[in-house]
């Protein structure tokens, strides 16, 4: 009988809440050297919401970054929306606008001022502010359910050798009372022998059940608040440079004057892209490509690691360690290679799939990462019905519709794949990370400006409304019609493996099925054709026995098929 399947000491199951662990910012995943004080911070327990599978050499920003956005994104994104809708019902009963109206309200924006002013749109602020407390703050809140967590140092005694030596055997037992496996991935996860350990251990009591085992790479959140805190700052400096850049009364009286009315959409348009990528962008771009670059290599490290995978590199402190984990390996798997062809084939499997199922980042952690302009897009549609502005409301809609579902996540997508092919380009220098900076900016400014020409009045609605349409296209070829063609081509290819010996071995079995029946026919044949020679001049006899022949080869035709 295995450990965990009897347990003479169930108070030594112990879970710890995750409020514990993001307590001021996660110190207690800093080092690995526990106290009395951290296995305090576990209680004794039934089930375990998730055990956390990591290494300790990662850093540990990275690790708190990734489960505050595992515990608290939906709840900031619930905050965020209250927020929000708390400002905007005040701004539609409460408050008039003045929209940046610029010569006689025929150029950028419609309306009747005369005057420049600057958008009301900063009223995204306090949803924003909502959000960031909420993502950092939300598991204290003691109201909503805590996620039950296994951390070897809050849940294993550390100062007493003898309940330390007890909590090591019953690793497994805490596996099994686990609903999910978390992995917080790094490149050095793999590397580590008894992080090898805990996926072997969980892999053999819970089985190969889909679900259960999560890899989580680390800098996927770290790439979508970076996301967010890109977008946070480029709508500031829009703010910020727009009424000196584009919302002057001087550039529209010149506009007016030397701009015909059919090509002032796509003046707009040009002027919009040069103060986005000059103004706006470069300040942040750099940034955002190089977390891209990060995580496009690490989603290569990863399945490399797996395919790759052998257990004699993995390090451990004590030669003693790998003795019993390899022990324990054998006796579960049968032999260590086993095992490790298990990880190089099914779990690789798994995880590549995970990996095109989601594209390079999800399209879900895109619209979190893009808040900011979503916010700022939705408070000018509210305060366009705020100013009874109907004949803007349809292009302040479709302007909002494209910000928010398409424009981002086209630009996002095209710069992860680019940021895949820098390697292999040789953008490897440092005049190759401006450029890829430079690129990064040029894509955001070419689909955000693009994204505003619905706003223009001179922009026909039917146009605007292609505009949107072409941006929807896109973002469904780019995220959703390729990874289903990807994730069919790899289901079939799993299939072909899988069932291939099955088929070869089927084939076989038929083929020497026919050849022992037709051996056993070639008498049966040369006794028909005997017979067939002595009844020939019997005109009565040949046609029964031609009968006869031709039921039996139906019959056997019969056999053949079911078979």
């Amino acid at each position: 009988m295995q450990p965990w399947q009897s347990i003479s000491h169930p108070e030594l199951i112990r879970a710890v809440q995750m409020r514990f662990l993001l307590r001021r910012f996660g110190t207690v995943m800093a080092q690995s050297k526990g106290s009395a004080d951290t296995f305090e911070l576990s209680k004794p327990c039934h089930t375990i919401s998730i055990f956390l599978s990591h290494s300790w050499a990662t850093p540990a920003w990275f690790k708190t970054v990734a489960l505050m956005y595992y515990a608290n994104i939906q709840r900031a994104l619930f905050a965020m929306f209250f927020v929000m809708a708390i400002v905007w019902t005040v701004d539609l009963t409460g408050s008039t606008y003045r929209k940046p109206l610029l010569a006689n309200g025929d150029f950028y924006l419609a309306g009747v001022d005369e005057v420049a002013h600057w958008p009301s749109g900063h009223s995204y602020i306090p949803g924003v502010l909502a959000f960031l407390v909420v993502f950092v703050f939300g598991q204290e809140m003691p109201f909503l359910p805590q996620f039950r967590c296994f951390l070897d140092k809050c849940c294993i005694h550390q100062t007493d050798e003898e309940k330390k030596m007890a909590g090591i055997k019953l690793l497994g037992a805490f596996l099994n009372y686990s609903d999910k496996l978390v992995i917080l991935w790094q490149p050095e996860y793999l590397t580590r022998l008894w992080c090898v350990y805990e996926l072997a251990a969980f892999r053999h009591i819970k089985g190969s059940r889909d679900g259960l085992i999560d890899f989580f790479p680390l800098k996927l959140p770290l790439l979508t608040i970076g996301l967010f805190l890109f977008h946070v700052m480029a709508t500031a400096f829009y703010e910020l440079l727009g009424p000196y850049l584009m919302y002057t009364e001087w550039h529209a009286d010149w506009t007016m004057e030397n701009i015909p009315v059919g090509l002032r959409s796509m003046y707009f348009w040009v002027f919009m892209f040069l103060c986005l990528f000059f103004g706006v962008y470069p300040l942040v771009a750099w940034f955002l490509w190089k977390f891209c670059c990060l995580h496009m290599e690490d989603r290569k490290t990863l399945l490399k690691q797996l395919r790759e995978f052998r257990i004699k590199n993995a390090d451990c402190y004590l030669e003693s360690d790998r003795e019993f984990v390899e022990g324990q390996i054998k006796i579960w798997f049968g032999s260590v290679s086993q095992f490790e062809e298990e990880l190089r084939t099914d779990i690789a499997d798994l995880v590549e799939r995970k990996m095109v199922e989601k594209e390079p980042m999800p399209w879900r952690m895109i619209l979190i990462g893009s808040i900011a302009h979503h916010l700022f897009s939705f408070s000018d549609a509210v305060n366009t019905i705020a100013r009874r502005d109907w004949d803007a409301l349809p292009r302040q809609v479709l302007f909002s519709i494209a910000l928010f579902f398409f424009a981002d996540a086209i630009a996002m997508s095209l710069a992860l794949r680019i940021a895949d092919r820098a390697q292999d380009w040789g953008w490897t220098t440092r005049a190759s990370q401006v450029k890829g900076g430079a690129l990064v900016a040029g894509l955001w400014s070419f689909t955000c400006s693009l994204c505003s020409v619905p706003l223009h009045p001179a922009t026909p609605l039917p146009i605007s409304a292609a505009i949107v349409a072409i941006l929807g296209l896109v973002t469904y070829l780019l995220y959703f019609t390729r990874c289903k063609q990807k994730v069919n081509a790899r289901i079939s290819l799993m299939r072909s493996g899988s069932m291939g010996s099955l088929g070869s071995m089927r084939t076989a079995s038929i083929s020497s099925l026919k050849s022992m029946r037709t051996g056993s026919m070639d008498s049966l044949g040369s006794t028909s054709s005997m017979k067939r020679e002595s009844l020939k001049d019997d005109p009565k006899e040949s046609p029964k026995l031609r009968e006869k022949d031709e039921k039996e080869n139906d019959m056997e035709d019969e056999k053949d098929t079911q078979s």
